[in-house]
């Protein structure tokens, strides 16, 4: 081969490595385009799996999902170096997360993100304007005996779960802060915490969901409503009810039952709000502890309220009552005073769950008052009530087991 043709034949090997050489920066740049594209999507997918790969964590974002379900609320890596706590306020819908260990003050509404299905909320959340009567807040469903899927809102008024968000600092030294966020939530929930990497999680989960059974129990009266006077003009109605409930919580400490109290204090609790708490975490029963009064002396004895008008399912608010009537009976006044119904009490004509109310004596009666404010009596029947409860969810549970 000559010289001119090795020339010839180098240059078209050179052009021919060129071209290669350039295609191939092309095609590695288009897949590189193509893979900042789906990152970007899946951002949090992929960030996700690589900083949890091979610790001890949900192996896949997917699997993070899951686990939260529909609702939650991220607050995201705040440098924490000790455990977090959550507190409950279902009456007024609050929970409160308390943070230790922070470094600075940099936590604020922008890092934490609020979930519901497939919407997100950041920042400070936004007022919410009124939807023509479609979004069934709690109140009104619990008002017009309405029923829908909990926490179901149409999918043009999806929203924010968080209604409201406060966060308070307290500073502990000069390393080291606490924070408290404050969330109003738009429904009860049951709370569930959890940290992934860094970040806290809370899951905002259906109680029935979470809990095998629910009671409400509701110590009647209470701060400005005093209840019926006693009749040695000492104390009210509201007192005995209250202590009452507490020996009682006492004792439901101790058993595997998810329980929410109306009031544990002196408070001024409205009635709807009572009974819309029942409805809203789809209780399995709902008590409520009173005492009778009349405006004669003589009266006594032990009488049980329940809603006649409807029906709550195969276990009705007549079997509830009936079965803390012959619980209690015999404990005060030894007088048994039956069953009555109680359509016309608020409480009991808006419960969508078997309700009763129980009037445990008579504070009019200066005899069985004495019984009424004995700490021996009030921890028997605390006790009577601790096994109405019992033997009640035992039959709810059968039925459930059966349908």
């Amino acid at each position: 081969m000559g010289e001119k043709a090795l020339k010839n034949l180098a240059v078209f090997t050179f052009v021919l490595m060129l071209s290669v050489l350039m295609l191939s920066m092309v095609i590695t740049d288009s897949l590189e385009g193509r893979g900042k594209a789906s990152a970007s999507e899946e951002a949090w997918t992929t960030n996700y799996e690589h900083n949890n790969k091979s610790k001890g964590y949900l192996s896949t974002a997917n699997e993070l999902k899951e686990s939260l379900g529909e609702k939650y609320i991220v607050i995201e890596n705040t440098g924490n170096t000790a455990s977090d706590s959550l507190t409950e306020d279902y009456m007024n819908r609050k929970i409160t997360l308390s943070i230790k260990g922070l470094k600075d003050e940099s936590l604020t509404e922008k890092g934490i993100v609020r979930i519901n299905q497939d919407m997100s909320y950041q920042g400070i959340p936004g007022l919410k304007e009124a939807a023509d009567g479609e979004y069934l807040i709690p109140e009104s469903l619990s008002a017009n005996g309405e029923v829908s899927v909990y926490g179901a809102v149409p999918e043009s008024l999806k929203t924010d779960p968080v209604n409201n968000l406060t966060i308070t600092y307290k500073k502990v030294s000069d390393k080291e802060y606490e924070a408290d966020i404050c969330f109003t939530l738009d429904h009860v929930y049951a709370p569930v915490l959890q940290q992934e990497d860094g970040n806290i999680y809370i899951a905002l989960k259906e109680p029935a969901s979470v809990y095998d059974n629910i009671v409400v129990l509701d110590a009647g009266h209470g701060g400005k409503d005093p209840g019926a006077k006693t009749a040695d003009n000492s104390s009210y109605e509201k007192s005995i009810n209250l202590k009452i409930l507490l020996e009682l919580k006492e004792l439901l400490d101790r058993e595997n039952i998810k329980v929410y109290y109306t009031r544990t204090g002196d408070d001024t609790v409205f009635l709807n709000p009572r009974v819309n708490l029942a409805n809203d975490v789809k209780a399995d029963l709902f008590l409520s502890i009173h005492c009778n009064s009349s405006e004669s002396s003589i009266p006594r004895g032990v009488e049980v309220l329940y809603k006649s008008e409807g029906q709550q399912g195969e276990f009705t608010s007549e079997k509830l009552a009936r079965i803390a009537l012959d619980q209690l009976k015999g404990i005060t006044g030894y007088v048994n005073r039956g069953l009555v119904t109680g359509d016309e009490i608020l409480i009991i004509h808006k419960s969508q769950v078997p309700v009763a109310l129980i009037e445990t004596g008579f504070v009019s009666n200066a005899e069985e008052l004495g019984f009424l404010k004995s700490k021996e009596k009030e921890k028997e029947i605390a006790e009577a009530v601790v096994q109405v409860i019992k033997k009640a969810l035992g039959e709810i549970n059968k039925v459930k087991t059966t349908n």
